[in-house]
Formats: C-alpha cells, structure tokens, sequence
C-alpha cells in the first residue's frame, strides 16, 4: 500500500519536470515548411453532367422488361337462369370459363358453380 502514493508522486515530479523543460509554443522547423509548401487540391475526380438524353439512354427498354399480361379467359356470352335449369340440362357442374357458368351461381366464389350436393 506504501508504494500508490509513491508512484503518484514520482508521477507528478516527471511531470512537472517535464512541463518546465519543453518549450510551450516551439514549432519545429519541418512542421513550418511543411505549412508554407502545402498547396490544396483537388483529388476527386467527377464524371461530367450528363444530359437528359444520355439518362435515357441509360434506362432499360420498357418492352422488354414489362411482365406479361395474362389474357382472361373468355366469358360465356349466356349462362343458365338457375342450377335447377343446369341440373335439368346436365351441364352441372360448372366450371369458370364454361359455357354457360354464371357468377350469380357460384354462391362461394371457387369458379365452380352448382356444385353438387354434399351428402
């Protein structure tokens, strides 16, 4: 436990010895022609402003990169009245894009209209 407070002593001892011996405000002669040579420049370097045709020149072709629309699938022109009427021609069940499916017939919305009857 003796030697903390000499060791913090010596410290402060190296230390004030060391302030009064370094001058405060001595610039080195190197530190000086360093400042007097030093000259700005510019070390990036930047591409020149493109024009708004170069831009478009840069951008894909919108043709060939649009994705491709899927056709619908053609409707029927005319669909039954009713599943009864279906059921009585034998054209149950009836699948979307069928002739003669009708969306007010197919009550749960799967694209199969008058379905058959669970049992």
């Amino acid at each position: 436990m003796r030697q903390s407070p000499m060791i913090l002593a010596g410290a402060l001892a190296v230390g004030l010895v060391g302030g009064i011996m370094l001058p405060r405000n001595a610039p080195t002669p190197a530190a000086q022609a360093a400042d007097s040579d030093w000259v700005p420049r510019d070390t990036i370097k930047r591409e020149p402003l493109m024009t708004a045709d170069d831009l478009d020149g840069q951008q894909p072709d919108a043709v060939a990169f649009s994705p491709k629309r899927q056709t619908a699938q053609p409707t029927a022109s005319w669909s039954y009245r009713n599943c009864r009427e279906a059921r009585a021609a034998g054209a149950t069940p009836i699948y979307r894009g069928q002739p003669g499916y009708g969306a007010h017939m197919d009550g749960d919305n799967d694209g199969i209209a008058c379905e058959p009857y669970p049992r």
